[in-house]
């Protein structure tokens, strides 16, 4: 994937949208939303893009296809981009998040503040807009939409529910709860979507591929959650882009959950106490406990583990699916710069 091209479209889409938006008479909303796409992407590494864009590049290549509809990849892989940049602004919404990708992050930025609520809404509604304009006229329309729909939900009930289990205890935080609600909340959107809307827009819909597909991407969205849970506590604003504070918010995390199912009673006691405390001696001790109870080494364990079961899936694959993209995104993954 060409940067400078794909980068050069942007432009012609916000264009569009100027169009759009002032054609309900109110530019100052393009100007403002036009401010909300730039600023939020600026730090990005645009991976999601680069997945819908390189796996139709492949896509064509195995089905000997012309490079033809190259430029409505790129307008695809814009539009995954901006319905990023909503949940990532309802996510901050939510989790009143002061960092991210490094910068302060959107609502918190001076005269935005709640007013990111509807931006996050515009955003979303902005990729039905484009849809609508560039690919009314193709096959893959209708699926499209109900894409980004079902991705939407998906992602809405995974946040919904990480959200509601802030208010019970953590004696309530399950395994089986956390993994239904890590996939939803981050494989769709962040691999799933790119990837299939690209095999949409190629022509390749066979159901039983899709869903051999997902199952891939179940375990890959698994395991990017359990690594960001992790790092959130034990790495860097330098590796994470932001300060952690999963702990002071009793995120429902892969860490609360596997020190709950190693604890003894008076561990259980302690995160009763002290998990979702600001205190910061509080927020130390669960740090310590994480460490007494060897979940590092756990975590560790985990991921090994993971990478080869996901790998063996990746090799399954069949039906001209290239498997050096599914294969790529778990080496990135592993080593923690995707």
């Amino acid at each position: 994937m060409s940067c400078e091209e794909f980068r050069f479209i942007l432009p012609e889409i916000l264009e569009d949208l100027k169009n759009i938006i002032e054609g309900y008479g109110q530019p100052e909303t393009f100007l403002w939303i036009k401010k909300a796409i730039e600023y939020n992407i600026q730090n990005a590494n645009m991976k999601i893009a680069q997945l819908c864009i390189r796996t139709y590049e492949e896509l064509i290549k195995s089905l000997n296809l012309k490079y033809s509809n190259i430029k409505y990849a790129y307008i695809l892989a814009w539009c995954a981009e901006i319905f990023n940049v909503a949940i990532l602004i309802s996510d901050d919404v939510l989790d009143k998040g002061n960092m991210r990708r490094g910068l302060t992050s959107w609502p918190r930025l001076e005269n935005v503040g709640i007013l990111a609520i509807t931006d996050a809404f515009i955003l979303e509604q902005i990729v039905y807009a484009l849809l609508k304009k560039y690919f009314s006229h193709l096959k893959c329309y209708t699926n499209l939409i109900e894409l980004f729909r079902e991705v939407s939900l998906r992602s809405a009930c995974g946040k919904h529910l990480e959200f509601m289990y802030t208010r019970k205890s953590v004696e309530e935080f399950k395994r089986e709860t956390y993994n239904m609600m890590a996939v939803n909340k981050g494989s769709y959107y962040n691999f799933y979507l790119p990837f299939t809307l690209s095999m949409n827009l190629a022509g390749f819909t066979d159901p039983q591929v899709l869903n051999q597909c997902m199952d891939i991407f179940s375990q890959i969205g698994l395991y990017f959650q359990i690594q960001n849970d992790y790092l959130d506590c034990f790495g860097t604003i330098e590796n994470c882009g932001k300060i952690g504070t999963d702990i002071e918010d009793k995120k429902f995390s892969w860490l609360a959950v596997t020190c709950m199912e190693l604890a003894n009673e008076e561990h259980k006691q302690l995160m009763l106490e002290c998990y979702g405390s600001k205190d910061p001696l509080k927020v130390q001790k669960v740090k310590d406990l994480y460490k007494a109870l060897d979940l590092p080494r756990i975590y560790t364990a985990y991921e090994k583990e993971s990478y080869e079961k996901t790998k063996t899936l990746i090799k399954q694959l069949s039906n001209g699916v290239p498997q050096d993209i599914f294969l790529d995104i778990l080496n990135k993954i592993y080593r923690g710069v995707f």
